[in-house]
Formats: C-alpha cells, sequence, structure tokens
C-alpha cells in the first residue's frame, strides 16, 4: 500500500497466480518507455509498404473518357455560350487526349489540340515521351506543339531520401525523431553524449520533433526543420528533358530546351542546359544556363544561377524551425544583349525579402509575415511592401495586412498605402439549428494615403441539403459610391457540378451566369457508360470484383462466391461494391502506383481475410483497369503451453508466441492466458514456423522442449487447427529429458 501511495498507482495482488498488477503507470518512467516500445511496434506493423504490386499494363482499350463544360454568361444571348469538349482514350499503351473550346454558333476564337503521352515508370533511360500539346523542359518549361522526352517520373514521389540528424545529451538516454505524429527513428546515446542517424525526408517542408527521454523520466522535446527544394535531386541522380515545338509566345515562333540535372550528393543538386527561340524577325535568341542549389548547413540553403544574355540570380534562406523563416533573392538582369522572352524591356536589378514568425509554438494559428520586393527598371523604381499577421480569437480567424507600393520615376513620385483586415468564423450551435454550420466573412481594405479606394465586402454561406451550398453576400465600394449584392448556388451532383450566381450593382442592373461541367467515362468490360461529376480527362480508374478465392489461386473462376457489401479504400477515395460484389473508383492519377486494399471489418463473415493487406496498381489512363481482389476463408489456431518442472507439468502463462508464414510473409503474435490457452482468429490458410521470443526465454532461463513440433500446418477449411507446446529448464541435459 505504501508503494502504491509513493507512485501514485494502483496495486492488485493476486497470490494464487503469483502476480502483482501495477495500474497507472502511464506517468512513471518504465509506464513511458513500455508507451514507446509499444508505437514503435505499431508503427512497424503499418510501414505501409505493399504486399503486392501489379506493374504498368499495356492494354490496346481500357475505356474512353469524354469531358464537356458550358459557360452561359447572358441568358438572353444562349447562342453565344462558351463550349468545351474533349476526349480521351488509351491507345498504344499511353494516353490520347483531343479537346476543343468555342462558342456554341461558331463565332469568335476557337482552338483544337491533340496529344498523345507515353510513361514508363520502371524504364531508367526514357520514363516520359510526349507529343502534340504539350510543356517545353527545363526549368521555365513553357506549352509548345511538339515533341517533350525526359528520363524524369511522370509524377515525383514525395520521398526525396535520408539527411544525418545529430545532437548530445546524456550517456544512455534514448532519442526519437518524429514527423507528423509518426515515428522515424529511434535509439540510444552512445557513452560519450552523441547521438547521430539517417532520417528518411521528403520533398518541401520536414518539421522534424526530436525528444529525448532519461532513465528518470526526463523528457527534452526541440523541433528542427530540415526543407528540401523540389529543384534538388536525391545523390547520384541524372534526370533530362528535351523538347522542340512551335509556341504562341510574343514574338516567338518555335523554341527548343535541353534540361540536365543531377544530385551531387544529399545537399547540393546541380542543373546545367539551353533555351533557344527563333523569332518572328527570323532572329535566334540562344540562351544557355547554369545552376547550382543546395543547403551549407541543415537550416541555410543557397542557390546561384547564370542564364546567359538573360540574368545572374543569386538566393538564400535560413530556416531554423517551421515557426521561423527568413528568405532573400536577387535579378541582375543584363542591360546589354538581354532578349525579349526571358525579361521585361527595361528591367535592371529585383530584390526580395520575405519573412514568417510563429511566435507561440502552443499556438499554431498566430503568425507573422512580411515581404518587401524592389524593382530597378530603366524608368525608375518600384518597391511593394507587405507586413501582416493572423490569429484565431474565439472562434474568429481574424488577419490583418499593411500594404505600401511605392513608385518612383524621373519626372512623377507615386505612393499608396492600404490597410486590409478579413475575419471569418464557422457558427457552431450544440442544438443543430439552422444556422449551425454556417460560414460568416467580412474583408475589408480601408486607403490609408491620399486616395479614397475603400472597399467592404459581407458574406454567408452554408450547406443545403447534402450537396448543394449557398452563398450571399454583398459589397461597398467608396469610388463608386455604392454597393453590388451576389447570390451563388453551387451543386456536385452524381454526373456534374453546376454553379450559378446572380449579381447587381446600383444603376447597372442585374446579371447572371451559369457554368456546368461533368465527364463521361465507359467501361468496355461491361459496355457501360456511368457519369462524374467533374472535368477527368487523363485520369484513370479502378474497377472489378471482391470474392471468395475457393481455390487460392488469385483468380476469379467461375462459381466462385462474390462479396457485396465491402469496404476498399483506394488512394483516399473510398467506394463499396454491389450486389454482384463490384467496384469502380476513379479520378486515380493515370501509370503511377495507386494503393488499394479491403477493409477488413466491412466484410460479414469474420472468417474471410484479404490475400494481401496492401496491393500497388499502375492504373490504365482515360480508362479502368481490372482488378480482382481475392478473400481467403481464414482458419482458428487454439493451443496450449506447457512447462516441465522435473517430471511434472504445469501450463505456462503469459508466454509469447508467434506464428511465422514459410510460404508467405504474414506474421501473428499473441500471449498465452494465465492457464497457459491461446487462441488465434483469422489465420490465412499455409505453413507456420512457432517462434517464441529469445529473450522472454533466455531471461527465465527456459528453452523449447526437443520434442516439441515447431511447424503448423494450417489447412483451408479445416476449421480448427490445435497444437501443443513443451517448454523446460534450459539446464536440463539429454539424459535429463
Amino acid at each position: 500500500v505504501d508503494l502504491a501511495w509513493v507512485l501514485d498507482v494502483q496495486l492488485y495482488e493476486d497470490f494464487t497466480e503469483m502476480t502483482v498488477v501495477f495500474d497507472g503507470i502511464g506517468r512513471l518512467p518504465l509506464g513511458r518507455r513500455l508507451h514507446r516500445e509499444r508505437m514503435r511496434r505499431i508503427d512497424e506493423m503499418f510501414s505501409g509498404e505493399p504486399d503486392v504490386i501489379y506493374g504498368a499494363e499495356r492494354e490496346p482499350w481500357s475505356g474512353a473518357t469524354l469531358d464537356w463544360n458550358l459557360g452561359i454568361g447572358s441568358f438572353q444571348e444562349l447562342e453565344r455560350t462558351n463550349l468545351g469538349l474533349g476526349f480521351g482514350g488509351a491507345f498504344f499503351g499511353g494516353a490520347m487526349d483531343a479537346r476543343y473550346r468555342g462558342r456554341v454558333d461558331g463565332t469568335g476564337p476557337q482552338t483544337f489540340d491533340a496529344s498523345w503521352q507515353g510513361v514508363w515508370p520502371d524504364q531508367t533511360w526514357m520514363r516520359q515521351l510526349s507529343l502534340g500539346s504539350t510543356r517545353g523542359a527545363g526549368p521555365r518549361g513553357r506549352a509548345i506543339e511538339g515533341v517533350f522526352v525526359s528520363n524524369s517520373p511522370f509524377l515525383r514521389s514525395s520521398r526525396f531520401g535520408e539527411t544525418i540528424l545529430r545532437g548530445s545529451a546524456e550517456p544512455g538516454w534514448e532519442v526519437e525523431i518524429y514527423r507528423h505524429g509518426r515515428l522515424l527513428a529511434f535509439d540510444r546515446v552512445d557513452e560519450r553524449g552523441h547521438w547521430e542517424f539517417p532520417v528518411p525526408i521528403d520533398y518541401g517542408q520536414n518539421p522534424v520533433e526530436v525528444r529525448v527521454y532519461g532513465p528518470n523520466g526526463e523528457v527534452q522535446i526541440t523541433e528542427r526543420a530540415v526543407r528540401v527544394d523540389f529543384d534538388r535531386l536525391p545523390p547520384g541522380t541524372m534526370e533530362y528533358g528535351l523538347s522542340a515545338g512551335s509556341t504562341e509566345i510574343r514574338d516567338a515562333q518555335f523554341t527548343s530546351n535541353a534540361d540536365f540535372r543531377y544530385g551531387i550528393n544529399r545537399k547540393w543538386t546541380a542543373r546545367a542546359g539551353y533555351e533557344g527561340y527563333r523569332l518572328e524577325s527570323g532572329d535566334d535568341l540562344h540562351h544557355p544556363y547554369m545552376a547550382l542549389t543546395g543547403s551549407l548547413f541543415s537550416p541555410i540553403r543557397v542557390g546561384a544561377e547564370r542564364v546567359v544574355d538573360a540574368w545572374w540570380w543569386t538566393g538564400a534562406s535560413l530556416e531554423p524551425s517551421s515557426d521561423f523563416r527568413i528568405g532573400f533573392e536577387r535579378f541582375r538582369y543584363d542591360r546589354q544583349g538581354a532578349g525579349p522572352i526571358l525579361i521585361n524591356d527595361g528591367d535592371q536589378d529585383r530584390t526580395r525579402v520575405d519573412f514568417f514568425l510563429r511566435p507561440f509554438r502552443q499556438r499554431r494559428n498566430m503568425f507573422f509575415d512580411a515581404d518587401i520586393e524592389r524593382l530597378q527598371t530603366s524608368f525608375g523604381q518600384q518597391t511593394r511592401l507587405s507586413v501582416g499577421g493572423t490569429t484565431m480569437i474565439r472562434r474568429v480567424r481574424t488577419s490583418a495586412q499593411l500594404k505600401e507600393n511605392f513608385d518612383r520615376t524621373e519626372y512623377t513620385t507615386f505612393r499608396q498605402s492600404a490597410l486590409a483586415v478579413q475575419a471569418s468564423m464557422v457558427l457552431r450551435s450544440e442544438a443543430r439549428s439552422w444556422w449551425h454550420g454556417t460560414q460568416v466573412r467580412v474583408q475589408t481594405e480601408l486607403d490609408t494615403g491620399a486616395g479614397s479606394d475603400d472597399w467592404l465586402r459581407a458574406s454567408v454561406g452554408r450547406r443545403v441539403g447534402r450537396d448543394a451550398r449557398l452563398e450571399i453576400g454583398g459589397a461597398w465600394y467608396r469610388i463608386r459610391q455604392g454597393g453590388e449584392f451576389t447570390i451563388g448556388l453551387s451543386s456536385v451532383g452524381s454526373h456534374a457540378y453546376v454553379n450559378a450566381s446572380m449579381s447587381g450593382r446600383n444603376h447597372s442592373g442585374v446579371t447572371s451566369q451559369l457554368t456546368a461541367e461533368g465527364s463521361l467515362l465507359y467501361q468496355p468490360e461491361r459496355g457501360k457508360i456511368q457519369s462524374w461529376p467533374f472535368r477527368s480527362l487523363g485520369r484513370g480508374g479502378l474497377s472489378g470484383t471482391v470474392f471468395v478465392d475457393a481455390n487460392g489461386n488469385g483468380i476469379f473462376d467461375s462459381g466462385e462466391e462474390t462479396v457485396p457489401g465491402a469496404r476498399l479504400l483506394a488512394d483516399h477515395f473510398v467506394a463499396e461494391t454491389d450486389e454482384f460484389g463490384r467496384y469502380s473508383i476513379w479520378n486515380l492519377v493515370p501509370f503511377e502506383g495507386a494503393d488499394i486494399q479491403v477493409e477488413p471489418s466491412s466484410l460479414r463473415n469474420p472468417m474471410w481475410v484479404p490475400a494481401f493487406d496492401l496491393a500497388k496498381v499502375a492504373v490504365s489512363p482515360n480508362g479502368f483497369r481490372r482488378i480482382d481482389l481475392p478473400l481467403l476463408e481464414a482458419v482458428e489456431v487454439e493451443g496450449v503451453v506447457h512447462m516441465r518442472v522435473g517430471a511434472a507439468l504445469h501450463r505456462a502463462g503469459a508466454v509469447p508466441i508467434t506464428l511465422v508464414q514459410l510460404d508467405g510473409e504474414r506474421e501473428y503474435k499473441t500471449r498465452c492466458f494465465s492457464d497457459g490457452e491461446f487462441y488465434l482468429l483469422g489465420v490465412v490458410p499455409g505453413q507456420y514456423r512457432i517462434e517464441i521470443d529469445a529473450d522472454w526465454l533466455q531471461s527465465r532461463g527456459l528453452r523449447v522442449a526437443g520434442d516439441s513440433e515447431l511447424k503448423l500446418s494450417a489447412l483451408a477449411g479445416s476449421g480448427l487447427t490445435r497444437f501443443e507446446l513443451l517448454l523446460e529448464s534450459a539446464g536440463l541435459s539429454p539424459s535429463d529429458e
């Protein structure tokens, strides 16, 4: 009792079992350590690595997509309605797209373009090839009508690679690294008081939390920020991009680009290339370039670029954590020989500094930012300054921003100042009244200079029914000496997305407009046309059947049972099988792998288990790829563990048991009850090896008896499988047995 009072826990003693149970130890060093170890095991279980990978499948025909969109600017002139159509299909292993934009009556500008794109994610020398309307290569790629080829990924993985984190603490302490609440790495501090290990990082901001735990319950938490710019490459990676074609860039007819990048190491990436243009005048512009970007230290990033006959660029930033950042960049433009494509006439020098600060870690919604930019031209100087802050006051999100514009030329000086304030909130009510969930937004801008460009806007919006949203707003402008009102209604149905609005101003009458868009999708496998409420040309989908694989061959054979009502997860989409066990999921990124899995809790039979926990499937563009998802009929495994003491046998409790699949990669872990019995439900049929944790056996001076069978056959349809295991003292000799 005294010990329970000192430790502030509950003690439960059971002398018949010779056990003492401590309850409520979460605040103690031991409880924290056990919690950390449990979270590490859970993190290992949900590593997210796929069990099965379905690579790219070059089907000659996997479906078709028809996009459409309408824009009605006036109901009095319906013949001037804007129309957009797009048709896409999978041809020759790639995506063929064709688009038309124009008016219903045929007047006004009309455009038609077509393209074909092939992607080979597993290749190294060429991963992308685009023909027709595409985008040029290089850091400033522009829309062209021509050809583009590259070995860069179609969809770059968010994973960049690894970085080394270092620190110091007391010898023997434990260190854990977290990002977004997920454990990345853990280790112990060495005898010198140092810790160092590689940590996986992604492109973009990587806010990393370092937790250091001492033996007496000490906890130290610090935060670091590791940013990886999107122009960086992992070490040893070489990428190229080549393109050529006609262009609609001002004053240009034709452009060609060659771009090469190389990841020197974890910190530095080099880039070099060429941009060329044929002007309408017949002259040619040549712009070779070189660039180097990287980090001097973990929080400091720098970069430089030279574009011949265009500019010198230098940049640097300091970001020790996600709560603080300051950046600087400067363009120094060439005054002689500069071409009219890359820079504006008269530009000489551009400097920009930006700043971000979140002063309190406990208040993540409060932050301040500032931005100042100065442009020097042959006509004068332009300066732009913006300083602002955002916070949450009760449930009202409020932001304020002070803006200063200062332009000076040889003959005039112009200054404009304004203070902008915005507030928004979502109304909540415990009684779920009619105004519950209504969003209110107010915006205003006050001219703090000599002008009169003040304005005020306010709007109220809320959901109407399941799929519609209504928004009503108004505005007042000092310079117009009047106001306006707007009413908007948007709806997302199963067939189309529709947005209708009406607005009116004093002395200007009332105007209205309507826009709508959607897609029609054709599945040749079913001979079925289905709709999608948004434009989705170039996207892809998955379809198939969830079935019970009676013969275990992984193929949906005739006569096998289908599973209605099964819930599936594919990337961030959720689908459910129909009464025939069929599913269909659309709007997935094509060519690259989409993660798909069956949610076991949605299966009506607890003895059905998915044949794989997670699969990655390469999605076909503008069509559906068929993936049938098999379920296996699992078995039950039960047994008992005995411990031999002399000539007597006793049942052993709390023994950790693991079943390791010999013809697969599954593992099942459990512990014996106090009577030595154990039970496992949902074990996939197969051959298994029985393991008991070696450290657990050694700490108790035990071993598995030599005559115990350490292999188990769980046969499909067997229902219940039972086995027994015998433990004995590790000091027994064979003659003693």
